[in-house]
């Protein structure tokens, strides 16, 4: 008589597999803040309590932390209704691809939003990954003519006078790098921040922030949260911000939209590159 192979039994504390569960975004949305806000050790115990009172895994649970950092990183906190099931390994995988393509990243992200895509279609773009270039800051550009940086400034001169703040423009143009900013620095994180300043009369600024030198390659969501955080506390602290953006132009316009009108008045968005590095300055000398 053939015999019954014994079923292996599954650890108390497994949990189901990620994938699996319909939706592990507000399951573990309650748990995040209080994740983030410990040091580095207690981490780790925090994560072995959720998993006792939980049932799910360690490992399982940074997984959805992690993915679930990501997507509040692009502004989402939950899932649409219509959706039916989200597969955390497919976050996973777009997460590898905005390192690398940020722009791409963030389209993925929408159509899997929307119901549309595949793990296997994403996997499928990743291995195509290693022929792209990586995007991990501007390219490297001639310096401007004096006649270009000019011209770029005037066009930051404008965007100044669109934000309400004409009235303090100086005659003499006084554009610096954010390092020589004599304001708290050290509210911005050097990785996001602004990077040029704009002085006007009366020890006024206007704070000049630029997509492209941001470090993609690290951590799209962090790098994402930090920038959309920057620009919200400038638009507190200068009389008008001026941002240069593209592949977050939808979520600035999201971050804006939830300022008090008088804050939101100050902030420009630009969807070209800014042309003026800190090292074009030197035209400003003598002029």
């Amino acid at each position: 008589m053939a015999t019954t192979r014994p079923r292996k039994q599954r650890g108390t504390n497994s949990g189901p597999s990620p994938s699996r569960i319909s939706d592990w975004l507000s399951l573990i949305r309650p748990h995040l803040e209080q994740y983030r806000m410990l040091p580095w050790g207690q981490q780790s115990e925090f994560i072995d309590k959720l998993s006792k009172s939980s049932g799910y895994n360690a490992n399982t649970l940074r997984r959805y932390i992690a993915a679930a950092e990501l997507l509040e990183g692009f502004g989402i906190t939950a899932f649409p209704p219509n959706l039916k099931r989200l597969p955390v390994a497919a976050i996973e995988v777009i997460s590898r691809i905005s390192k690398k393509d940020p722009a791409r990243g963030r389209v993925l992200l929408n159509n899997l939003m929307s119901g549309l895509g595949t793990i296997i279609d994403l996997k499928d773009e990743l291995s195509d990954l290693p022929k792209r270039k990586r995007a991990t800051g501007p390219k490297p550009s001639r310096p401007l003519s004096k006649r270009e940086f000019f011209g770029e400034l005037d066009e930051i001169e404008s965007f100044i006078r669109e934000a309400g703040a004409a009235r303090w423009l100086p005659r003499e143009r006084w554009l610096i790098p954010f390092t020589d900013w004599p304001g708290p620095k050290e509210m911005f994180s050097k990785t996001a921040g602004p990077v040029l300043i704009y002085v006007l009369l009366e020890g006024r600024y206007t704070a000049v922030f630029d997509e492209r030198g941001l470090a993609w390659a690290s951590s799209p969501a962090m790098v994402t949260r930090e920038f959309l955080r920057n620009v919200a506390v400038a638009a507190t602290m200068f009389d008008a911000v001026v941002v240069f953006t593209d592949v977050l132009q939808a979520d600035l316009a999201r971050v804006i939209e939830s300022m008090r009108r008088d804050v939101r008045e100050r902030v420009i968005l630009r969807q070209t590159p800014l042309r003026i590095k800190p090292s074009d300055l030197k035209h400003l000398k003598g002029n």
